[in-house]
């Protein structure tokens, strides 16, 4: 860092996240809590349902919040130009060093806001429209609205190989930086809940997330049609919660962190089916805890599950319930448990991903001319 007069001068990072939930808002506090003394950090965000309440409390240290008012996840002319406006003003005020936005909505707003100011980051956080169950036209919509928004001088960070994959198509500049979980938190989180070993006797299934077409909940009733003496469990509440009709579904709503953490660790099988994802947090937590992974093998998913390995890949509703009969056999479960824990721990860990992170907020300082700064993220990561 350099001295600016009589104090120690921190670059100054202002995130922006339209999608303040779910995922993406655990990967934005695992970034900030531990780059938190190297930065001034600022956010700008909306909220959504899944938003956690109080969210403040999920920081450490000194982080500024700043609501913008006008940020919706659907496209509205009228909305995205006053919240464009407003995060054109915001920055104005802030004068960041770097912007790193996160999500499509933040990434397109952002960048056009941005102008002049600072050096930009756009983290897609899985692209909209690889959504296959979206209309065509919608979708070549979000596609060019990225393509668009790529002329803008920025550097797009991929959060798996699937995604990079698709981003290098669009994008001039990109680097991979995979979704990492807080591995030391989340252990010492889990030594406060009962173990639960694998009994194939009396399985347990759950989802975590928003109930959108994006989670595919069609596919996750259809799969509790099938299994009616089992349990299944949404962590979580959506717009589309009357698609799930099963009489043996129950919908937590939305659950704290630690709420839905222990709902989590309370089942033996996390049920993934969505059409596309980015590289999901949920699904990385659960191999974490040992549960039994069947995610639907997409971008995201098929970058962390290899399957029959540490976890199940599934295309069509058939291979999701060959892969529950397959586990309700159990003989190999407790290997996969293992090996999707293993997995997890060397391969998806946060202090990996915040540290590419901050390697990157250094590098792009550098390359506008600003004097080298020094980063020891010690005892943070």
């Amino acid at each position: 860092m350099r001295k600016n007069n009589s104090h120690i001068y921190k670059p100054k990072i202002t995130h922006i996240a339209e999608a303040y939930g779910g995922g993406v808002f655990a990967v934005i506090a695992d970034i900030i809590n531990r780059t938190r003394e190297n930065f001034d950090i600022t956010v700008l965000y909306g909220r959504r349902y899944s938003t956690p309440d109080k969210f403040e409390r999920y920081f450490t240290g000194d982080v500024r919040f700043v609501g913008i008012e006008n940020f919706t996840r659907e496209i509205s002319i009228k909305k995205d130009i006053k919240a464009l406006l407003e995060i054109k003003a915001r920055l104005k005020e802030i004068q960041p060093d770097i912007i790193h936005l996160h999500s499509s909505k933040a990434g397109a707003l952002g960048r056009f806001a941005s102008g002049a100011i600072g050096r930009v980051i756009y983290s897609p956080h899985g692209y909209a429209f690889l959504d296959t169950e979206t209309g065509a036209l919608k979708r070549c919509l979000y596609k060019a609205v990225e393509k668009i928004s790529a002329l803008r001088n920025s550097v797009v960070v991929a959060c798996s190989e699937g995604e990079y994959r698709e981003a290098v198509k669009l994008s001039p500049e990109v680097r991979l930086i995979r979704n990492g979980i807080d591995i030391r938190r989340l252990g010492a989180e889990v030594k406060c809940l009962p173990d639960r070993p694998f009994n194939p006797a009396c399985v347990k299934f759950c989802t975590c997330g928003r109930i959108t077409a994006q989670k595919n909940p069609s596919c996750f009733n259809m799969i509790a049609e099938n299994f009616p003496n089992y349990q299944f469990t949404w962590i979580g509440d959506g717009e589309l919660r009357g698609l799930l009709t099963a009489p043996n579904i129950r919908i937590t709503g939305w659950q704290s962190r630690e709420g839905a953490l222990e709902c989590m660790n309370d089942h033996d099988v996390f049920l993934l089916p969505s059409f596309f994802e980015g590289l999901p947090i949920a699904l990385l937590e659960a191999m974490f805890l040992k549960k039994l992974c069947i995610a639907s093998d997409t971008i995201g998913t098929n970058d962390v599950i290899i399957n029959l390995e540490n976890g199940y890949l599934c295309r069509g509703i058939d291979s999701y319930l060959d892969a529950i009969r397959h586990i309700l056999g159990g003989s190999d479960a407790e290997r996969i448990r293992v090996r999707a824990h293993d997995s997890v721990t060397k391969n998806f860990n946060g202090a990996i991903m915040a540290e590419s992170y901050c390697n990157l907020y250094e590098e792009l300082m550098l390359g506008s001319g600003e004097p080298l700064f020094t980063y020891g993220l010690g005892s943070s990561i």
